[in-house]
């Protein structure tokens, strides 16, 4: 009996035992961890802004960009892409043979993608340049046999879901301008005619090199004014305009003057406002 009751008294004592060692364990608290990403992942959002971009104010690498592969395009917007002030990347809507396009850009102007089918749509077809070259037998063949003497522009391969889905062609023929198209594997789908805009050239100016007369202008009617930047527009390569962006009194002006230096125009927006 005796026995009995020292071996239930060892049990009572080993069970104490662990019941004091699950008390001094710690749970592990995983809810700072997630509000901390969370919040993380907030403060991106909320420090990310987006302010629209004028054609004219086009990084000179994207509008050469949307010149070589898009030529005879339709401007429709873009905008810039910031986070915590700094500039992250670029949007532009284009159309082009009534197809709009959505086209992301780096903070250098660099290519990085593109959507076809709109802003909002879903990223489900790709297009690629395409050098003359490269072009399908059966394409050649035709452009030889119906355009002879023809000015190759540029051409590009259309992919969907990656699947390729046919090419498009930019030529020139007896001073007309002509975009053809064909399918996978070259045979014709269509030919228009197309209306090619005048290549136009952004160029930065730095202030040191602004004309006289824009420099008296800013410093007669925004004395004290804070310089942005600024840039010349250039149609074939004779400068048509200039553009000067400056601050004063907080608020950021966009001045336009004419190739000598006259003032245009000026548009004005509260410094940080949110397009």
């Amino acid at each position: 009996m005796r026995k009995n009751l020292l071996v239930i008294c060892g049990l009572f004592l080993l069970t104490l035992a662990s019941c004091n060692e699950q008390s001094n364990i710690t749970p592990t608290d995983t809810t700072s961890t997630v509000s901390s990403a969370r919040g993380s992942a907030d403060s991106t959002k909320k420090n990310t802004t987006k302010v629209a971009v004028t054609q004219a104010n086009l990084l000179t690498a994207i509008s050469s960009y949307l010149t070589t592969n898009y030529a005879g395009y339709t401007f429709v917007s873009a905008y810039s892409k910031s986070v915590s002030s700094v500039i992250t990347g670029y949007s532009v809507d284009i159309t082009l043979n009534s197809t709009p396009y959505h086209i992301h850009f780096d903070a250098a102007g660099a290519f990085v993608s593109v959507n076809s089918t709109g802003r909002k749509g879903k990223i489900d077809q790709s297009i690629a340049v395409v050098t003359q070259t490269e072009l399908l037998a059966a394409i050649t063949t035709y452009l030889n046999t119906n355009y002879a003497g023809y000015t190759f522009i540029n051409a590009y391969s259309k992919t969907s879901s990656s699947t390729l889905t046919g090419y498009s062609v930019n030529i020139t023929y007896n001073s007309v301008n002509y975009h053809v198209t064909f399918d996978a594997t070259g045979v014709f789908i269509s030919s228009g005619t197309r209306k090619v805009k005048t290549a136009t050239t952004n160029v930065p100016v730095a202030q040191a090199d602004l004309l006289a007369a824009i420099s008296t202008y800013l410093n007669t009617n925004y004395a004290g004014y804070t310089f942005v930047n600024a840039y010349s527009e250039a149609v074939a390569g004779v400068i048509s305009n200039y553009d000067v962006n400056i601050t004063s009194n907080s608020v950021t002006y966009h001045v336009v003057f004419d190739a000598t230096g006259v003032f245009v125009s000026v548009g004005k927006k509260k410094s940080g406002k949110r397009k």
